[in-house]
């Protein structure tokens, strides 16, 4: 086992890790490697790291990489205040953790089912309320869940550069597991479906999608919904290296939870996927908004 370095903000890592846990720089084939541990005798563990940070030191004196700082706070090095400073700028919410413990108001749900339902009572009683409700009501409160959902997921994001989706989930299974258990193992998501029609309704969503990459996590302690970050070649621009991401979610069963999921997750994978592209060196990393 060796002890290594990042070559960017010197927190040791892990051997093998392809991302510094810290700051979310990619690790470099130079990153530092001052000891192997199976070849170290008679160092106490302060010495060893006393050997680390000075070799660290001298490296990071070499290549200056400058990052920017506001503050007491490098939100170049820390993911943690990266993700909780764009929570600040866009809600009115301090941290990730505070947004994914807030309370969501679904008062819309209440006036879609409300209306029909007294339109109901006040012509046939109880029972025909209760249809009414059903009937219209539920629809409603779906398709109005979908539209507001819609609305607050953010714009497409276009960039020049190539994302690696293998790279972007081991990305996030590092950075966003402190989000427990709001967020958890992210993988690749396909749909699925049960008997012969849903697994044939499966295979040509699958089909129309197969140019993208579909990344995602159940989200929530019960995982009653996925939140998928979508990537796809620009196909705006021929021949072109270009990609576009964006973010949607799917629901386990058909309820209205789509806004509420979008709500709290939105600001916390913009934060992510900015910072996954300007500190991995991805060109473009910046990103173009879709007007």
């Amino acid at each position: 086992m060796k002890i290594m370095y990042c070559h960017k903000c010197g927190a040791q890592i892990k051997e093998g890790s392809i991302f510094c846990h810290k700051c979310g720089a990619k690790v470099a084939n130079g990153d530092i490697q001052p000891q192997d541990l199976k070849t170290t005798t008679g160092r106490t563990k302060q010495e060893e790291e006393s050997v680390g940070k000075s070799v660290y030191e001298s490296y990071a004196a070499s290549v200056q990489v400058a990052m920017p700082t506001e503050g007491n706070v490098d939100y170049g090095t820390d993911f943690k205040a990266f993700v909780d400073n764009h929570v600040q700028q866009t809600t009115k919410f301090q941290s990730a953790e505070e947004l994914l413990d807030s309370r969501v108001s679904q008062k819309f749900i209440w006036i879609c089912f409300g209306i029909p339902a007294i339109v109901g009572f006040l012509a046939g009683g109880p029972l025909i309320a209760l249809l009414f409700g059903l009937f219209f009501g539920y629809p409603a409160a779906l398709l109005t869940d979908f539209m507001k959902g819609s609305r607050v997921r953010g714009a497409i994001k276009k960039i020049s550069g190539k994302i690696d989706s293998d790279e972007l989930i081991q990305f996030l299974n590092e950075h966003l597991s402190y989000l427990s258990p709001y967020f958890h193992e992210w993988s690749y998501i396909n749909y699925s479906g049960t008997g012969v029609q849903g697994a044939v309704t499966a295979h040509t969503l699958n089909s129309i999608t197969a140019s993208a990459a579909k990344v995602g996590t159940g989200f929530g302690q019960k995982q009653r919904c996925f939140v998928v970050i979508w990537i796809e070649p620009d196909g705006e621009v021929p021949d072109s290296n270009g990609m576009k991401y964006y973010f949607s979610t799917a629901m386990k069963f058909p309820w209205p939870s789509k806004y509420i999921c979008m709500v709290k997750t939105t600001p916390i994978l913009q934060a992510t996927m900015e910072y996954y592209l300007k500190y991995s060196g991805i060109e473009g990393g910046n990103g173009n908004v879709l007007s």
